[in-house]
């Protein structure tokens, strides 16, 4: 199959692939355009999206960066799901003797969470506040914030984030239990 290029007229670097039915927008640099690097489908990605892309990656070229190595760079950081196996891994089955519940908190509520599936510097303070606001289960919602905090914590001294999107979030009021000692008969 051969591949056809359409540029863009009002951003340089900017063009369709035309690979069969499937259309692609990339961004072309370099000598001769010899390398590029794929923006997104053109089913995905609206014109206007693409050009600020475009313009993005131009202006990294321009400065003497490389796409390529900005991409693969963010790629290396690692996801929520990643920090979920280092937390349950490093931390919660050797130090806990309840790391069943954490294991549940973040299969159950965290990872099935808005930013589940983020990597670990895109998810901002915002995401986890809006998160934790809105979840139906309000003493839940404390205790999987209780487990994030410690896991970016956890993170941050593993040279995986550099802020703690969980910090400065105030927990949802709870009401104390009273508990009574009841007498039990095997």
């Amino acid at each position: 199959m051969t591949r056809k290029w359409i540029p863009d007229n009002k951003q340089p670097g900017l063009a369709i692939n035309v690979s069969g039915a499937h259309r692609a927008f990339h961004f072309r640099y370099g000598p001769q355009f010899r390398n590029s690097i794929k923006i997104g489908d053109c089913d995905d990605w609206g014109l206007k999206d693409a050009r600020a892309k475009a313009r993005e990656y131009r202006q990294l070229v321009d400065a003497g960066g490389d796409p390529h190595a900005m991409k693969k760079q963010l790629q290396d950081v690692p996801t929520l799901k990643r920090l979920f196996e280092l937390y349950m891994q490093l931390h919660a089955k050797p130090e806990k003797k309840s790391w069943q519940n954490d294991d549940g908190y973040w299969r159950n509520h965290i990872l099935r969470s808005p930013f589940g599936r983020k990597r670990l510097h895109q998810i901002t303070l915002l995401d986890v506040a809006t998160w934790h606001r809105t979840h139906p289960k309000p003493v839940t919602a404390n205790r999987c914030l209780e487990v994030l905090n410690k896991a970016f914590k956890l993170a941050s001294g593993w040279d995986l984030v550099a802020a703690n999107p969980c910090q400065g979030i105030k927990k949802h009021p709870e009401r104390k239990r009273r508990r009574y000692a009841t007498d039990r008969k095997s």
